[in-house]
């Protein structure tokens, strides 16, 4: 263990990273080719990324289409210290070694997700925003002033355009590996121009699946996805703003992609399944965004309904025929008011000042067959799981000289949760009430921080603050909120007139009661349970550079380290052995102590146009995906490591395109190659004491697009 004096030095001396990757493509305000940069709302008001003295990445249109980053998955890897995968049901988001995996209906990710502004409590709908974008903006530490609970590993902003003065419109079509077929579509529509405007905006992905099925059975890791969305833009006069959106996202087809890796000689795209697979994730929401704005500040009002269902079937044992089959349905509905104050003037003292109510009411069901006969087994409807959230905030920034500012704030933050009136059903014979469940917990977060503007293009900062993420209930018992204290030191830098951007970031992070959840048989079923470890360690760092080497060549690359321990673990409870086990000393799961990205793009004249080349590789050290690591411990009388499986070693990935863009044309046509080394990556796995199921990235794909723009 790393004594304070070390950390100190690494903290100092490191002084480690805070994200880079948020500019435009054109040139900045001085017209010399350097890199201009995002504008990102990531505190609550206006600024850009080397002004904003935290940790965040931002990508803007431009980059999100030149990386290809079509789903919030993609992120993993090309964000320091930010981990993506994919369950049956839920996104699992990993940020600077924080994660939160089988999140169940009562249960909350640590990684906060806000789609333009209203958080999404099930993560399960996130892909389907990623189209007509403006911008991705990833936060890295806890967020627990401005953004509340569930966010002590980090929080993303997907923000989508908006209508503009202007109509315009665009389309594209993909095609590529597993008869994939991607479409997408927008329209901008100036109804009166300076008062009204709507746009709207849609994206399909479909593909067979990539993971073959060795008897009758459809072949899974599929993808079926429609999107859509659309903004009606009101401005009545100079003060008032007014923004109605809906949204709408489907997932189906078959999914699954489960392995059991604990099978001698399995192989990662192939199965043999005879059970149903099938997908049937439904998301929509309705947000009303008003501002009306008064000289010196503006009142904004963000109002939203959402509705979630995740409606999943799988294989009970993967690879296991005649094993019988699960189906997991999972109904959300989603009310949320937010409401605050913010200041616009010109003086040294500004303010932030916010309410916020959220109300979400979940149904978590379960049907479980031990055969496809379905004569064994059970039916579990639990249709009252449902959390309440209040919070009020306010944070503070203090000019105290021209290039001095200091920060603080603070949020109360209130939680109840309840899950009443279960039935568990075995088959053939009569149901019972499961527990009836309730929690409510009450917590204070902080953010105090100083920065300073050496230079118009130099700003050094420090932060301290604290975060939680909320209790929750079920399905066997209760649990205790997480809560965490975080320090930060960093550099923000532009070099060179604008062409060189180098950012640095060093943490320190104390977490009691992290909440660690482990798969344990519930009636029979594999069952995530959260418990609450005792402490855990968190310290690293972080530095993102751009380079703009010259006009037509430009390279990104991001360097981070992570070093994650449970300092105090005991009394953790094995599901296969049914005893505790000490796992002090051992590291979080999904996070990785070394990962490094980089990403060259060269820009070339081709005839009466561009013709633009672009590599993206990233490497990640190994990972494991159970707080148990490899611990020897015996079963059956037996030493052994039934854990050591749920494990990825070291693993590099490149990504790779070519884009033509005529100079006087609206159109555009690109070839892509993603995965070249057509790795098998493991992005989720689950040992119980039957089996070691595992989830594993897309094999090597490639395909075209062609666009314009009208």
């Amino acid at each position: 263990m790393i004594d304070w004096k070390t950390r100190l030095f690494l903290g100092g001396a490191m002084a480690a990273l805070s994200p880079v990757a948020a500019y435009a493509e054109e040139a900045d305000e001085s017209g010399n080719g350097g890199i201009a940069e995002i504008v990102v709302t990531a505190e609550k008001r206006a600024s850009t990324v080397q002004k904003t003295a935290a940790s965040i990445t931002a990508f803007d249109a431009d980059a999100l289409e030149a990386r290809n980053l079509n789903g919030a998955a993609d992120l993993g890897g090309i964000v320091p210290n930010v981990q993506i995968g994919s369950l049956t049901r839920e996104m699992t988001v990993s940020v600077r070694g924080i994660s939160s995996a089988n999140v169940p209906p009562a249960q909350d990710s640590s990684v906060g997700i806000h789609y333009d502004g209203v958080y999404l409590p099930r993560p399960s709908g996130a892909n389907g925003a990623f189209f007509d974008l403006e911008r991705v903006e990833v936060l890295r530490g806890p967020q627990g002033t401005l953004y509340g609970r569930n966010t002590t590993g980090g929080a993303i902003n997907l923000i989508s355009k908006k209508p503009v003065y202007e109509d315009e419109g665009a389309a594209e079509i993909s095609f590529g590996s597993y008869k994939a077929m991607s479409t997408r579509g927008m329209a901008n529509v100036v109804l009166a121009d300076g008062v009204a405007a709507v746009r709207a905006a849609f994206a399909t992905n479909r593909h067979d699946g990539y993971q073959k099925n060795s008897i009758d059975g459809p072949d899974l890791a599929d993808q079926e996805e429609v999107a859509g969305r659309i903004h009606l833009l009101i401005e009545p006069s100079d003060r008032l703003r007014m923004l109605f959106s809906a949204n709408y996202y489907h997932r189906g087809g078959a999914g699954g992609s489960h392995v059991n890796i604990g099978q001698a000689g399995f192989d990662p795209y192939r199965t043999t399944s005879d059970a149903p697979y099938r997908l049937d994730n439904t998301s929509y929401g309705f947000v009303a965004d008003l501002t009306y704005s008064f000289d010196d500040f503006d009142i904004v009002s963000l109002t939203s309904y959402r509705r979630d269902t995740v409606d999943v079937t799988f294989a009970r044992i993967a690879g296991v025929p005649g094993s019988g089959s699960v189906r997991l349905w999972n109904p959300n509905r989603n009310v949320s008011q937010e409401l605050r104050v913010a200041t616009t003037w010109d003086k040294p003292l500004n303010l932030v000042l916010g309410g916020y109510f959220q109300h979400e009411r979940n149904g978590d069901h379960v049907d479980f067959y031990i055969s496809n006969a379905r004569t064994a087994g059970f039916n579990q409807r639990r249709p009252n799981v449902a959390a309440r959230s209040l919070a009020a905030f306010g944070q503070a920034d203090l000019r105290l000289t021209d290039t001095l500012k200091v920060t603080g704030g603070i949020r109360y933050s209130s939680d109840k949760k309840h899950d009443l009136d279960g039935i568990f059903t075995p088959i053939g014979v009569p149901g019972f009430a499961t527990p009836n469940l309730r929690g409510k917990w009450d917590e204070v977060t902080w953010k105090a921080g100083v920065d300073w503007q050496v230079t118009p293009n130099n700003l050094l900062y420090a932060n301290v603050g604290t975060g939680f993420k909320a209790g929750g209930v079920g399905p066997i018992a209760n649990f205790d909120p997480e809560t965490v204290t975080a320090y930060e030191v960093g550099s923000k830098n532009r070099f060179a007139g604008g062409r060189v951007i180098l950012n640095l970031a060093g943490f320190y992070y104390k977490y009691d009661d992290l909440q660690v959840t482990s798969v344990i048989l519930n009636n029979n079923i594999a069952t995530g349970v959260t418990t609450n470890a005792a402490e855990a360690e968190i310290y690293g760092a972080e530095i993102e550079g751009s380079f703009q080497l010259t006009p037509a060549f430009r390279v990104d690359s991001s360097l981070s380290y992570l070093h994650s321990e449970f300092t105090s673990y005991p009394q953790a409870f094995d599901p296969i052995t049914g005893t505790t086990v000490d796992l002090t000393g051992n590291r979080l799961p999904r996070a990785p102590r070394w990962q490094f990205n980089l990403g060259a793009q060269y820009e070339a004249p081709v005839g009466a146009g561009i013709l633009t080349a672009r590599v993206d590789f990233r490497y990640s050290s190994s990972v494991y995906f159970s707080q148990f690591n490899d611990t020897v411990f015996p079963v059956n009388g037996v030493p052994s490591a039934p854990y050591a499986l749920a494990y990825e070693g070291g693993y590099t990935r490149t990504n790779a395109s070519l884009r033509y863009e005529p100079d006087d044309g609206p159109w555009y046509a690109e070839v892509f190659v993603q995965n070249i080394e057509d790795k098998a990556v493991i992005e989720y796995a689950n040992a119980t004491a039957t089996s070691t199921v595992a989830g594993f990235s897309a094999p090597r794909t490639f395909g075209a697009k062609l666009g314009i723009r009208f």
